[in-house]
């Protein structure tokens, strides 16, 4: 079940950075947050329910997905630095309109590897994607 999640976990990034990407085309920036935002219950509620603003509005994407375990306590995962009964397990999203980071944050099932092309370089906890600029975020 874990790969399973892990699976629709990098679905879903995709999925979302594509909406962002055919925004930014359309608008000429990303959509703006100035801070980390993520969706209601996470610690990273700062931004309403519109965690990523305007993409919805705008119908790049129908709904923002959730991850599959959002809220509930994370099972031993290996993960470094994700205290092992977080239930901050969500995607979050940051912007200053002329990069973005998109994280799954504490959410990935299992030990983490390098080489994965979703891998965050800063955080050891969480998959990424994110602009050029965004990556230090």
């Amino acid at each position: 079940m874990a790969r399973a999640r892990n699976a629709g976990r990098k679905s879903d990034l995709r999925q979302i950075a594509n909406a962002i990407e055919r925004y930014h085309i359309f608008y000429g920036q990303y959509p703006v947050t100035n801070t980390w935002c993520g969706a209601l219950g996470s610690a990273w509620y700062n931004c309403g329910d519109d965690w990523i603003p305007g993409l919805v509005a705008s119908g790049e994407i129908k709904e923002l997905p959730k991850d599959p375990r959002s809220g509930q306590v994370n099972p031993s995962s290996g993960l470094v630095n994700c205290r092992e009964a977080t239930t901050d397990n969500y995607y979050i999203y940051y912007s200053n309109g002329v990069d973005y980071k998109l994280l799954a944050h504490c959410t990935p099932e299992g030990t983490m590897s390098p080489t994965d092309p979703f891998y965050d370089w800063r955080s050891y906890w969480a998959w990424a994607i994110y602009s050029p600029g965004g990556a230090g975020f």
